[in-house]
């Protein structure tokens, strides 16, 4: 069984853990979705996260972004290579 999450803020956030866990477990794609820059709505439904976690994980400093007007956007190939570093296997 894969664990992962090294960052001691993360590790307080187990529905983090298990949203990231699952996209691993599911393997997620390699190849951009429809664009490389998502909107919050999108990046919520892909991972399955709430919207007061993604603000907590924005924060927090754990996932990037940028704010462009009023609208921000997440680059999805920087949230994979996150996914990637934090990967972790063993048992916890």
């Amino acid at each position: 069984m894969e664990k992962f999450i090294n960052y001691p803020r993360i590790e307080k956030m187990n529905k983090s853990k298990n949203v990231v866990k699952k996209a691993l477990e599911e393997g997620v794609r390699e190849e951009e979705p429809a664009g490389r820059w998502l909107k919050s709505n999108q990046v919520k439904k892909l991972f399955g996260l709430s919207e007061s976690t993604l603000q907590k994980l924005r924060r927090e400093g754990v996932l990037p972004f940028t704010k462009l007007g009023g609208v921000i956007l997440y680059d999805y190939l920087e949230i994979i290579q996150i996914l990637r570093r934090n990967r972790q296997i063993g048992n916890d």
